[in-house]
């Protein structure tokens, strides 16, 4: 398949999310992480180790997305170590500046992401009050 072949099962995962098997999705999607960690292709584990933090398991990637931000230039890899460590601190101003640095990288549908779970961190923190 060549060089993003550990990316070609995006589709695979979100399809099988779609149909809500998120935990098989997330497995889909941390194995192929873990073959392109094994074959040092940083950028590829990135964008797939995002994924899993998109469906909900964003604890379990934060720790290498934020090694994985130190490895690459850029805004984008940062952001999306922001992104997977900001639901832990359930904190929405983190969740915000995380969308607004997403933004800024190009990576539009995760920013809305992030800006649509800061809302429900607002709102969860409103109707506890």
């Amino acid at each position: 398949m060549g060089l993003f072949e550990e990316e070609s099962v995006t589709t695979e995962a979100w399809l099988l999310a779609a149909k809500g098997y998120l935990s098989q999705a997330r497995a889909t999607l941390l194995a192929a992480a873990r073959t392109a960690q094994g074959k040092g292709l940083v950028t590829s584990e990135g964008l797939l180790l995002i994924d899993v933090a998109r469906l909900g398991d964003a604890a379990h990637t934060a720790p290498r997305l934020t090694q994985i931000a130190e490895l690459c230039d850029g805004t984008l890899a940062a952001a999306r170590a922001q992104f997977a460590l900001a639901p832990a601190s359930n904190n929405p101003r983190q969740l915000l500046d995380a969308s607004e640095e997403l933004r800024a990288a190009g990576a539009d549908l995760t920013a809305a992401e992030a800006a649509f779970t800061a809302a429900a961190c607002w709102r969860r923190g409103r109707a506890a009050s």
